[in-house]
């Protein structure tokens, strides 16, 4: 037998017997007797249900993340625990994870691409699990950064048009809440980031909450310009005692004007980044059409 295949079946018996050791510390020492997390309830509520109900890698997973993040709760982070929790809220708080959870889930990530990685050690070295088990814990940071973008990009791209109904409702003889509620009613998809906002708004409202902390809950969930902008304007509307919707019909001008600048800006961007592939398109087609004549030239061949 090769001394290469004794490698490699010596790294899988090995890949075994950790596994069967992990799996003896999961049953004695890690899995607890009790779970002692905090409870979902409301919006994170909602977001599990749906994660559990759409997703049989989610019924798998949860379990296990539940564990680890009852043993991540210990590790002394503040300030990372307060940056994953501004950017899971930003989210949408996928998945219904809360903090503790969302660490739980990059230390899974980090065991899989270990576990990964010693199937690979034979060919590549032991650095691969080290390397594989790294990309792995890293992942759920990149893909909560994505989904935070991504959330708040929609949020921005919806709130004119729901902006708009808010607008007619009011000035058919509503209020704020009562618009809120019309438009809750009206929303096609209430899943979609704008109605689940709008909607935490009125259930923050209709369960004791001011309107004016109820909106100022809305800006610190999703930080953006136009969402600040749309909570500012009901804010000095009310102190002010103006009518809302005057100050919304006046808030919806500048999001279309600010979305207009904003198309500009990344058309205008285009133009300069799609340059690279023209160059490249054309030092192509002069290569197609007269590499003959290139290669004959410098060889000397050409006369």
């Amino acid at each position: 037998m090769e001394p290469r295949s004794m490698t490699t079946q010596a790294l899988l018996v090995g890949a075994v017997a950790l596994g069967g050791a992990l799996a003896g510390l999961l049953g004695w020492w890690l899995v607890p007797a009790a779970l002692s997390l905090p409870v979902a309830h409301g919006h994170r509520a909602e977001m599990r249900r749906l994660a559990l109900a759409g997703s049989a890698l989610a019924r798998f997973a949860i379990p296990a993340i539940r564990v680890l993040a009852h043993h991540a709760r210990r590790l002394p982070l503040p300030a990372l625990r307060q940056r994953l929790a501004a950017r899971l809220v930003q989210a949408g708080e996928p998945a219904g994870l809360c903090v503790d959870e969302f660490l739980g889930l990059t230390g899974l990530c980090a065991i899989g691409g270990a576990a990964v990685g010693l199937f690979a050690a034979g060919q590549l070295g032991g650095a691969v699990v080290v390397l594989l088990a790294a990309l792995g814990a890293y992942y759920p940071t990149l893909w909560l950064q994505e989904a935070a973008s991504r959330r708040l990009r929609l949020i921005d791209k919806g709130l004119p048009y729901a902006n708009d109904l808010l607008v007619l409702a009011m000035r058919a003889g509503v209020d704020l809440v009562g618009a809120l509620r019309h438009y809750a009613g009206k929303a096609k998809d209430r899943r979609e980031p704008v109605a689940q906002e709008l909607g935490r708004v009125l259930r923050d409202v209709e369960f004791g909450a001011t309107r004016r902390a109820a909106l100022e809950a809305l800006a610190e969930r999703a930080p953006t310009d136009s969402v600040k902008g749309f909570v500012a304007a009901v804010v000095q509307a009310e102190q002010r005692g103006t009518p809302i919707a005057d100050a919304l019909a006046m808030q919806a001008t500048v999001m279309r004007t600010h979305r207009s600048l904003l198309v500009e800006r990344l058309a205008n961007r285009a133009g300069v980044l799609i340059l690279l592939p023209l160059l490249l398109l054309f030092c192509a087609t002069i290569l197609t059409l007269f590499g003959g004549i290139i290669v004959k030239a410098v060889r000397g061949e050409l006369m």
